[in-house]
Formats: C-alpha cells, structure tokens, sequence
C-alpha cells in the first residue's frame, strides 16, 4: 500500500514539474513548435518534388521493409528497444551539450528542425507509396503513439536547454548558472524517463500493431 502511494506521489510530482514548466515557457514552446511545424511543412513540398525515379527507389525500399515486417516470424524486440533507448538518449544529450554552450542553441533550433523534416518526409512518403486511407491507417499504426510522448518530450527538453542558455547569456552569476544547469540536467533525466516509455511503446505496441495493419491493407 505504502509504495503505491509512493508511486503515485512520485507520478504526481513528475506532473507538476511538467506542467509548471510548460506554463513558465509558453512563448518558447510556441517557438520551438513553429520550428519543428515549418520544417514539417518543408517535407511535405521536398517529397512531393522528387523525380519519379528517386520516388520509385524510395517505394522499393519502403515496401521490401514493410513485406519484412509483415512476413517476419521472429523479431528481436529487447534489440529493438535497447537501439531505440540509445537513439532517444542520443538526441537528449545533444541537446543537453549544446544548450550548455555558447554556440550550441542553434543545433538545438536544428535537431527540432530535422525531427519535423523527417517524420513529414517519413508520413509523405507512406501516403504517396500506399495511398491515402492505407498509407494514413499504416502512418497512424506505425508513427502515432510514440510520437505522442517523444515529440513533446523533445520539445520540453529544447525548452529547458533555452533557458540554461538565456541564463548564460543573461546571467555572470555563476552561482545562478550552476543551479540552473543542474535544474536543466535533473529535467533531462526526466525526460530520458518518459523517452524510454516512448521506445517501450514504440517496439512492443507500433511495431506489432503496424504488422497486424499491414495484413490488412495491399502492398
């Protein structure tokens, strides 16, 4: 009884932190989110002027994944989650290192840049190859729920790192800087928590519901 209670004190002050933060930082999260949404838009007008021949090539290869997925009798989900972890991590740490540097906002703006470019040229490329309703239900199945938790989640974390860098840039007292810094690293560390869900999420529900959906539609 008591760690459940622990348990939900704990979820409870995970929400807090999240939700003070978000309403601190609107202005940044609305500049975060033009980012990631232009450069989103910008996949869609960059996979819709490919040659026939380059679209050609990425539907061979979209569909040979997709008929492995669908045909595959064994997958190695502790394999997958463990990549997905490490890949989640990854982008967390950049945008921790950078956000601790003078230089480093800019390949923060660029990681947001490139998430939205390439889930948009991933979507794109889905709908052109199987259609529009199978190449939605397929996007959805395969794309949606993880994304739910990692989109915002990368977001949260660019915020956080915009702050460690005004305070830099505002802030000489080093005093202020270091608490800062730490209330950046302890927000990482969170968000490395609600990533490694997204992953979970990711390898053992889109993977085996985009293999169920891929029974259903033509490819």
């Amino acid at each position: 009884m008591n760690k459940i209670i622990l348990k939900n004190k704990y979820k409870s002050k995970i929400f807090l932190i999240l939700t003070k933060h978000i309403q601190n930082n609107k202005r940044k999260y609305i500049i975060v989110y033009i980012i990631f949404f232009i450069s989103f838009i910008i996949g869609i007008m960059y996979i819709n002027n490919l040659s026939s021949e380059t679209i050609s090539n990425l539907s061979d290869h979209i569909k040979n994944i997709a008929c492995s997925l669908k045909e595959s009798q064994e997958i190695d989900y502790l394999a997958l989650f463990k990549k997905s972890i490490v890949i989640n991590i990854i982008l967390v740490i950049i945008i921790w290192i950078s956000s601790s540097t003078i230089i480093g906002i800019p390949i923060v703006f660029t990681e947001i840049a490139f998430k939205g470019f390439s889930l948009s040229y991933t979507i794109s490329s889905i709908l052109i190859i199987f259609g529009a309703r199978d190449g939605f239900i397929y996007s959805v199945s395969s794309l949606l729920l993880h994304n739910l938790i990692s989109i915002p989640v990368l977001m949260a974390t660019a915020v956080s790192g915009i702050n460690l860098y005004k305070s830099m840039m505002q802030n000489r007292n080093k005093e202020n800087i270091k608490i800062e810094f730490i209330r950046h690293t302890i927000f990482c560390l969170i968000m490395i928590v609600m990533l490694v869900i997204a992953s979970f999420i990711e390898v053992y529900i889109s993977i085996n519901l985009s293999r169920a959906i891929l029974k259903i539609i033509k490819i």
